[in-house]
């Protein structure tokens, strides 16, 4: 029951920091996003045998990672962990559960690899979208919010490219992500892949 009612108090807070500030303009990062980490990061979690109280402090990790996208996407996660240590020590969480929820909100970094099996959940929830039917329509929001507020602009020639390396290149962490979402992952860089092939035939022509 008290862990029910802190995570409705984190979702609430959350919300509120999410659909009134910044995040409420972007098209990628935003609330719906969040959500979407939250559920996929519980369904994993679940997947994988861990206990009520990893998916806890998965779960409020989930709901915190992006807020500090709220002052800039650069070193958001940093902010991201402010957020969550502040509420939560306001509201009476001991500095073990703080501290494992600030692990998890710094490994979802692009650059750092988890070291954990909850790590590697929270990782793969992040970047689920990779691996849905989805796909495409995460992935124009994602370059729509790059060039409007990141000021990474690229060409429909330089996105697909950059696309497809990074779907070549990634791996979900998770036996039961690899399971459920690779499939879909692999068919949605072999549309790239068409779609790239397209673009060069088209050219030659």
């Amino acid at each position: 029951m008290i862990r029910k009612k802190l995570l409705k108090k984190v979702r609430e807070y959350c919300s509120i920091v999410m659909n009134e500030g910044r995040c409420s303009t972007l098209p990628f990062h935003n609330w719906e996003h969040t959500l979407d980490v939250v559920h996929y990061a519980k369904h994993i979690a679940q997947g994988e045998g861990l206990s009520e109280a990893s998916i806890f402090e998965l779960t409020i990790a989930a709901y915190f990672h992006d807020l500090g996208n709220e002052q800039g996407a650069a070193g958001h996660e940093a902010l991201s962990c402010k957020y969550a240590y502040n509420f939560l020590k306001k509201e009476g969480c001991n500095m073990e559960q703080i501290n494992a929820v600030i692990k998890l909100i710094k490994a979802t970094e692009i650059s750092k690899k988890p070291t954990t099996v909850e790590e590697q959940v929270l990782c793969d929830a992040d970047l689920i979208h990779l691996g849905t039917e989805n796909f495409s329509t995460k992935n124009a929001k994602l370059r729509k919010e790059w060039a409007t507020f990141g000021d990474a602009r690229y060409t429909d020639d330089e996105w697909l490219a950059k696309n497809i390396t990074f779907l070549k290149e990634h791996s979900f962490y998770t036996t039961y992500a690899k399971e459920k979402f690779s499939p879909q992952k692999i068919k949605n860089l072999n549309m790239l892949k068409v779609q790239a092939d397209q673009k060069r035939r088209a050219l030659a022509e």
